[in-house]
């Protein structure tokens, strides 16, 4: 039986964001490697720190691992932009940037809601 965050977006998303730095690192010259090592453990900390999230039941421990996960994805972003910066703008160092982008926005509207209710 899945998870119930298994099906939320932000978490594929995230998912995606993870597999699109793993490919970067198998793929990108050598003279980057520091940068996209980084990247992945950026990538893999905004999945991590969403399911850990998920699995609280204190709204402060819930805010706690969302906000270290939107921290890592607004790291991941501009990780992808420097990125673009060194090697120009590839469609996939584009959709990552976005990807990243849209799972910013999709947290701060999950912090918001859990912000916002009375009790978890």
């Amino acid at each position: 039986m899945p998870a119930p965050y298994e099906s939320w977006t932000v978490y594929q998303k995230a998912l995606r964001l993870r597999k699109i730095a793993g490919h970067l690192k198998r793929t990108a010259p050598r003279g980057l490697s520091s940068d996209l090592n980084n990247l992945v453990r950026g990538t893999s900390s905004i999945v991590y720190n969403l399911v850990e999230g998920a699995g609280r039941f204190s709204k402060a421990d819930k805010l706690h691992f969302y906000r270290i996960s939107l921290g890592s994805a607004n790291e991941c972003k501009t990780a992808f932009a420097v990125l673009i910066a060194d090697l120009g703008e590839t469609e996939l160092l584009a959709e990552a940037r976005d990807e990243a982008q849209a799972i910013m926005a999709l947290l701060n509207g999950l912090i918001k809601s859990i912000e916002n209710r009375p009790d978890v």
